[in-house]
């Protein structure tokens, strides 16, 4: 049997269907990735399957006592308890057992109490009561929560914090099924990852909505796509449903028209029969295609259109900061930190939550203060921001009250226009307060605003969020072709793999630049996680948890050992210059390049040198330049 099964569902909210006529199982095998575009009835379909929302038609079966958990799109976790025991509280027979085994012992476990104490006890070990703490520690680390985080009230805890507190939660609980609404809108990359591999290990069904493809692609052996109020399942990830998903309208859309040709054919033999020697032979047509079954092309996506335009070109020298720093609550999120930006370049802003990305960006946007140093813009640059949270966006306002207050040069004609564009039309939808559109729905106004403003240096901040997969290509493409330059903070591996072309990355020694795409990052910081230093300079951060830049400061007094390593680094350096030249002269040995299996092996071992060097000269520079500070 299966956990739960839909036979021939509808849901009408009052203004037409939206799902009809849906049949569906779930099974304790499924690992389910739920798409379509936002509206379409994504959350009206886990809520079913909760229990949360009745059909007005059909018939839902859901297997007794199955404990599903739901994790809502802006779930958080809530009150003023330490995060960790806030959790631990949160699954409330485990405390429950806990405190009456403590009460019987205290009593004497004799007689009557020694029983209860065991039968206590026996349920406390099936529910894994001893193990609860462990789970909640990994589960809060894998999420991106560090230590010294778990002591804090979650009512200090900021939005998008409380939003993981209650995915580590629900996971904790280890529910039959899961159904979790975009739980990656405020996870970062590593913590994507973690929640990935939990997914696939956890041995438990699940059904996740998602609008990040790589996600999808990690967790999904099935794709139930929800559009056009119908349910469609496709076997495979996210790459294989795109793939069979444009195959089947493609194929679709053939049939529609050989179709639609034909009826046009048969329709003008009618016309021009029905009052002639062949009226018989005309209504017989006439009557088949009364009978025909009409094809009907795929649903057009509400897609929304944009293309960024300049108002002018701008010099060559875009941004300029030197020596930034900035703390929050004492806590150092950056420092000594300097960036050059030119013309036309596209940058990516990568690291963990809580990192800095939001203030640096907001710091060269000049929303924000440096507590140490200066950003320069360049000549005839304008600089358009966009916040993840919306806070250039005034709620109370319509949608057209907000795009006049930003131009006021515009007609009504024009915000209309531009309104449609982003697929906000009509009057009850224009004229709401903002307060009630949807998260997707206040993303598409911040774009428009950005859009319109015709900046030639667009500071961006976690811009696919709320977005669904095909307005992030849509993003994705008008970012590509924008002309002029983009600084961006992002988790979406493949929107910054699509978008830009250099990286600035928050890692645990400080910020590093690569010079290369968010694939060319990810490889670097592999490697540079796989050194003894950096393994050594993680366990410093995660023990004195405090940013690791400051921790190498505290220990930057000890010149000696930073000029014992700047030695090893250069024998070292002198090692590998000589092991590439010795690689180089192989590779261009005229009796070894006909041995093929030879000439790439040696390929592979000097693309293996070279980035080796590149780590150890990375290192000796920023060894250098602290030592100089602390000699300073």
């Amino acid at each position: 049997m299966p956990l739960v099964s839909l036979d021939n569902i509808t849901v009408d909210f009052g203004s037409g269907p939206v799902l009809e006529n849906v049949s569906l199982s779930l099974d304790t095998e499924d690992r389910i990735g739920l798409v379509g575009p936002n509206g379409e009835g994504k959350t009206t379909l886990l809520s079913l399957i909760a229990g949360e929302l009745e059909p007005h038609s059909g018939r839902l079966y859901r297997r007794r006592g199955l404990r599903v958990g739901f994790l809502h799109q802006e779930h958080r976790l809530t009150g003023g308890l330490p995060l960790l025991k806030a959790i631990y509280e949160s699954h409330p027979e485990i405390p429950a057992l806990q405190r009456k085994m403590a009460l019987l012992s205290r009593e004497g476990l004799e007689g009557s109490n020694l029983r209860e104490y065991r039968r206590s006890e026996q349920r406390f070990v099936q529910l894994d009561g001893y193990n609860l703490e462990n789970r909640i520690q990994s589960a809060l680390g894998g999420l991106g929560f560090d230590t010294g985080q778990f002591e804090t009230p979650v009512d200090r805890l900021s939005g998008g914090e409380r939003n993981r507190a209650a995915l580590a939660c629900l996971l904790v609980a280890e529910p039959d099924l899961l159904l979790l609404d975009e739980p990656t809108n405020h996870i970062d990359y590593d913590g994507l990852l973690w929640l990935a591999g939990y997914l696939k290990n956890c041995g438990k069904p699940y059904m996740v909505v998602s609008h990040d493809r790589f996600f999808l692609d990690e967790i999904s052996e099935t794709i139930i796509e929800v559009r056009a109020t119908e349910v469609t399942r496709f076997i495979g990830n996210y790459t294989a449903y795109e793939k069979e998903r444009a195959r089947t309208d493609d194929d679709l859309i053939r049939r529609f028209k050989e179709q639609k040709t034909k009826i046009n054919r048969v329709e003008a033999f009618i016309r021009k029969n029905i009052a002639g020697q062949k009226t018989k032979q005309a209504q017989s047509r006439r009557k088949m295609l009364a009978r025909l079954e009409r094809i009907e092309p795929p649903p057009k996506a509400d897609e929304i259109r944009m293309r960024f335009r300049t108002t002018s070109r701008g010099g060559d020298d875009v941004l300029r900061a030197t020596n930034l720093s900035a703390k929050v609550g004492g806590r150092t999120l950056f420092e000594d930190f300097d960036l050059f930006v030119s013309r036309g370049e596209k940058i990516g802003i990568v690291g963990p939550n809580g990192c800095g990305k939001t203030t640096l960006l907001s710091i060269l946007a000049g929303k924000r203060s440096p507590d140490t140093g200066s950003v320069n813009i360049g000549a005839g640059i304008k600089v358009g921001f966009y916040s993840q949270d919306f806070v250039d966006i005034d709620e109370s306002r319509s949608a057209f009250d907000e795009i006049r207050a930003f131009d006021g040069t515009m007609s009504e004609e024009a915000i209309r226009s531009a309104l449609a564009l982003f697929s906000i039309r009509g009057d009850d939808n224009i004229f709401r307060p903002l307060s009630t559109f949807s998260g997707g729905e206040i993303a598409r106004i911040a774009l428009l605003k950005l859009l319109l403003g015709r900046a030639n240096l667009l500071l961006v901040d976690e811009p696919t969020n709320h977005l669904d997969i095909p307005s992030r290509i849509t993003l994705e493409k008008a970012l590509s072709e924008f002309d002029g330059t983009l600084l961006v903070v992002s988790h979406d591996r493949i929107f910054l793999r699509n978008v830009v072309e250099r990286i600035i990355a928050f890692e645990p020694d400080g910020i590093r630049a690569f010079d290369g795409g968010f694939e060319f990052y990810l490889e670097r910081r592999q490697y540079f996680r796989e050194t003894a230093i950096q393994k050594t300079e993680v366990k410093s951060r995660i023990k004195d948890n405090i940013p690791l830049k400051t921790s190498f400061k505290k220990q930057g007094a000890n010149v000696y050992r930073i000029k014992k390593e700047l030695e090893e680094l250069e024998s070292e350096i002198t090692r590998l210059e000589k092991e590439i030249e010795r690689t180089a002269e192989l590779l261009s040995d005229e009796h070894i390049a006909r041995e093929w299996s030879r000439i790439s092996a040696l390929l592979t071992e000097y693309e293996n040198l070279t980035t080796e060097l590149e780590v150890r000269v990375n290192r000796w520079e920023h060894l250098e330049s602290r030592l100089a500070q602390i000699e300073q």
